[in-house]
């Protein structure tokens, strides 16, 4: 029974090292998408500063080539800051995974731990009742003669 336990010990230590790389990489993941989420804040506000430019430009006589170079960079940033949207949500996806797997390893770290503890109390009642039947077995020999 001993043996027992002390495999699944092991088995519960390993299952909570791999809680714990769960938690790091939820952890990581999370870190990634808010950096993810600041750059796509300061590049929606970099397109909305070259809007208002484009159009303080175009209140001006500007030639065609002038517009259009405002124009293309109204559309490089737009571009730049769809990208990092898709990008940002990618990230919450790999959040969600994330945080998925670490409930499961969560519950299979409960589920272990509760096994060990039933294990234990049993190997103790076992031990307290093979003690006591010792002790009833020394005396009954002590009184019987």
């Amino acid at each position: 029974m001993r043996q027992k336990i002390k495999r699944m010990g092991r088995i519960l230590h390993t299952r909570e090292q791999e809680r714990d790389l769960a938690q790091a990489e939820l952890r990581r993941c999370r870190d990634e998408e808010e950096t993810l989420a600041r750059r796509v804040q300061f590049l929606d506000q970099e397109r909305q500063r070259i809007l208002e430019d484009f159009y303080q430009l175009s209140d001006q006589c500007l030639s065609v080539q002038d517009l259009w170079y405002g124009r293309q960079r109204i559309t490089c940033a737009e571009g730049e800051l769809e990208a990092a949207q898709e990008e940002l949500a990618r990230a919450q996806e790999r959040v969600a995974q994330a945080e998925h797997e670490l409930v499961e390893r969560h519950r299979s770290v409960r589920m272990m731990e509760t096994y060990v503890h039933k294990l234990r109390e049993t190997s103790e009642s076992q031990d307290r009742a093979s003690e006591q039947a010792a002790l009833d077995d020394v005396t009954s020999a002590r009184y019987a003669l």
